[in-house]
């Protein structure tokens, strides 16, 4: 897990951004759906797809990749301006 500041209106860096790496596809598709459908949450990166405000649960089924054996090949970065 990573978290980093983050700019937000008037370039200032009063946001942040948390990123998982390694995410397995379930835990991907729960995470980004319900994590995002929060008001904290302004971004959701899964993988290499940002999107602005929720994501569907269908839009992350297409978005997170499968596993690889026992291993998760998913990123999410949730973003907060707050």
């Amino acid at each position: 897990m990573t978290v980093q500041p983050e700019t937000s209106a008037g370039n200032n860096k009063t946001g942040f951004s948390v990123s998982y790496t390694g995410v397995p596809q379930e835990a991907c598709v729960t995470l980004a759906t319900k994590l995002s459908q929060t008001s904290v949450i302004a971004e959701t990166t899964i993988n290499t797809t940002t999107t602005i405000g929720p994501v569907s649960a269908a839009l992350t089924g297409a978005q997170c990749v499968a596993d690889t054996g026992s291993a998760g090949n998913n990123t999410l970065k949730f973003k907060s301006l707050t």
